[in-house]
């Protein structure tokens, strides 16, 4: 468990340090649902490559535009990276068959830095929706209408869940709307944060706590690419003295963090222990109030809040978990909603 968490601080850091990987479709793309699974911290989309496909799993993440695979060489040929076109095979909305996408752009890579798929993991790369140019999303252009959806199903949960486009989206009930924004030409999705609240109690933040800077840092971006949390240090620090009064009112014992990942609150977990805090994410418009648990990493003697500071606030995917997401880049909104993603 330990070594999986590191494994993980450490994916999630090389995607804090340079989150965006910057590396004309004709189909029947309306048929298109592809499946996403998890394996514990990771959401990857099942597809086909190629003709006749060869079938993989890409880890599914919105913080990226260019898709890439992982390539081996039978001659021992090496390459830092190259593009190509080709055929990418998912399952579809129309019964149990499969639909083609055709002359999808995406990337060749033999390297990758520093160790983002590390030997045994069930990736072979990224299929990236960010805004860019080449993302899946926008080379399926009208056929997706520029809308896609998912519903991330908690880990403990064995079931799969889709990836939607277009008309594919089903409306909503009770769902609220938040502007997506653009920050530096970047090709991650910004929200517009004003506060966070614990237990409800907002922790009324000064107003530019999380405003997006000239240099490029700030703002706050919405990611399934990563499942660690990362929160600019002001705001982190006010949260954490925040969840500091409610622990001790309990009478937890802090402790060294276990996992060496730099997490700045850890506690030692008495049995039955249950007692985690609601956390809400107030944007504009909208409040995200993921479920308690989501923001910490637990085991049998403790548990450390899954959040770490940086130069941006970034909202990763175990803080998704069962809300159904609709991006309409189009509309530049996101719409979102509690959902039992199990049943999607």
């Amino acid at each position: 468990m330990a070594e999986k968490i590191k494994q993980l601080v450490k994916i999630s850091d090389h995607r804090s340090f340079e989150i965006g990987l910057l590396l004309a479709n004709r189909s029947r793309v309306m048929g298109v649902r592809p499946v996403v699974a998890h394996d514990s911290w990771m959401y990857m989309v099942k597809l086909g490559i190629g003709t006749p496909p060869t079938f993989t799993n890409l880890e599914f993440d919105t913080g990226s535009s260019l898709s890439f695979i992982l390539v081996r060489f039978m001659d021992g040929t090496k390459t830092k990276g190259f593009l190509v076109v080709d055929r990418f095979t998912f399952a579809s909305n129309l019964g149990n068959r499969l639909e083609a996408v055709d002359n999808v752009v995406f990337g060749c890579s033999k390297d990758t830095s520093p160790d983002m798929y590390h030997h045994g993991t069930v990736v072979s790369g990224i299929i990236g929706m960010g805004t860019g140019a080449r993302s899946f999303l926008m080379q399926l252009r009208g056929q997706a209408k520029s809308r896609f959806s998912y519903c991330l199903v908690p880990p403990e949960r064995t079931a799969q869940s889709y990836l939607r486009f277009g008309t594919d989206i089903e409306h909503i009930r009770h769902a609220q709307t938040t502007p997506l924004l653009s920050h530096h030409g970047s090709d991650e999705y910004y929200l517009d944060l004003k506060d966070l609240s614990v237990e409800g109690r907002l922790l009324h933040l000064p107003s530019d706590t999380f405003k997006m800077n000239p240099d490029g840092t700030g703002g706050c971006v919405m990611d399934t690419g990563t499942w660690i949390n990362f929160m600019v240090e002001s705001a982190l620090n006010a949260l954490v003295r925040s969840l500091e009064e409610h622990f001790q009112r309990h009478n937890l014992r802090k402790v060294e963090d276990p996992y060496k990942a730099d997490f700045k609150l850890c506690y030692e977990k008495p049995r039955g222990f249950s007692s985690y805090l609601a956390i809400g994410f107030h944007l504009r418009g909208a409040v995200l109030r993921p479920r308690p648990k989501s923001f910490f990493f637990i085991n049998k003697n403790s548990f450390c809040l899954s959040m770490k500071e940086d130069q941006h606030t970034l909202i990763g995917a175990a803080l998704q978990q069962n809300r159904r997401m609709v991006f309409d880049i189009r509309k530049r909104r996101l719409t979102f909603a509690e959902e039992n993603c199990a049943r999607d």
